[in-house]
């Protein structure tokens, strides 16, 4: 499995970000051959506070999957909704994803 992952900083506007996030991720939801969507809040790390205020990811059967759907109409739209709000406080990456059950 592969996974396109979505690291956001803190946002100068919360809440402006939130109502952004909030138009962003159904548009998510109609890329080709996804397979599950995780999103998670950061609330501090081991040392205290963290420069991470959100982790979207979006995870596929494979890198071509990833590929096709991020230049589907519809991988398009999401990611022109993406820079319309968190241009300056995401970085996106791609990562092999292995889970195991304990």
């Amino acid at each position: 499995m592969y996974k396109l992952v979505a690291l956001f900083t803190h946002p100068a506007d919360p809440d402006a970000f939130d109502e952004g996030f909030n138009i962003y991720l159904p548009l998510t939801d109609a890329l080709p051959g996804l397979r599950k969507v995780i999103v998670s809040h950061a609330h501090g790390g081991p040392e205290g506070a963290t420069p991470f205020y959100l982790m979207h990811e979006l995870i596929f059967d494979d890198l071509l999957s990833v590929r096709e759907a991020m230049a589907s109409p519809p991988g398009l739209s999401a990611a022109r909704q993406l820079w319309a709000f968190a241009a300056d406080n995401v970085s996106l990456f791609f990562a092999e994803h292995q889970e195991e059950e304990r």
